[in-house]
């Protein structure tokens, strides 16, 4: 039941108006953003999080990055190669 009341309560919500309620009462609180919207955001660019490669037949893709970093590390290879439908199979 309460299940119910909280979903049909966040439907007619805007995310930011929400978070910015909840927080102010103390609950962590953020909107869950979807892949494209995460892929689309400058700053996990800039920070490395997210990278652009371009696969074999030259389609562009994103990927999420090694969230590791060290000092005095290498940069990890990713390979952005998607297999092809019944590839690895065996």
């Amino acid at each position: 039941m309460l299940d119910e009341i909280v979903g049909n309560w966040s439907v007619i919500m805007q995310p930011t108006h929400t978070t910015a309620m909840l927080q102010s009462r103390g609950v962590p609180a953020y909107k869950s953003w979807p892949a494209s919207d995460i892929i689309a955001d400058a700053h996990m660019h800039a920070r490395g999080a997210i990278i652009d490669g371009e696969e074999s037949d030259r389609q562009k893709r994103s990927a999420v990055s090694d969230s590791a970093r060290f000092s005095n590390s290498v940069e990890p290879a990713i390979d952005l190669e998607t297999s092809e439908l019944g590839e690895h199979e065996d």
